[in-house]
């Protein structure tokens, strides 16, 4: 199966390991909708993103329920220094990442740490379930 062309986002020449703030989206596998329950919407207008205003107050105030999965990739994001803001919508996750002088991880690396822990947990969960 041939995969689509992409068009490439990134700036051509521009150091991406410089100090900064960068937006990141993160796209599931085939666009599915893991992030949120659907079953359990909250309030009159399910289409509103969750929101924190507090990155570090994880039991913010969300206007739907996010799935485990989603519960999961929220866990992570919360716990990795330098993530300054997100949203997490149904098939994918808006950050906005800090570089700093102070922190010497580049934006893969965020990245790939987000995904490594979620999908770890994830795995595990799947395969617990599994063995009910």
């Amino acid at each position: 199966m041939d995969r689509p062309v992409r068009k490439e986002h990134r700036l051509t020449g521009y150091d991406y390991s410089r100090n900064g703030a960068y937006f990141i989206t993160i796209c599931t596998k085939d666009k599915q909708h893991y992030f949120w329950d659907y079953s359990k919407p909250v309030g009159g207008d399910a289409h509103i993103a969750p929101f924190v205003d507090n990155i570090n107050d994880i039991s913010t105030l969300l206007p739907f329920e996010l799935s485990e999965i989603g519960q999961i990739v929220q866990k992570y994001i919360v716990s990795i220094d330098g993530i300054i803001k997100y949203v997490i919508m149904p098939n994918h996750v808006h950050l906005i990442i800090e570089t700093s002088a102070n922190n010497k991880i580049g934006i893969s690396r965020y990245i790939g740490l987000l995904k490594r822990m979620s999908n770890k947990e994830n795995k595990n969960r799947v395969i617990k379930n599994a063995k009910r």
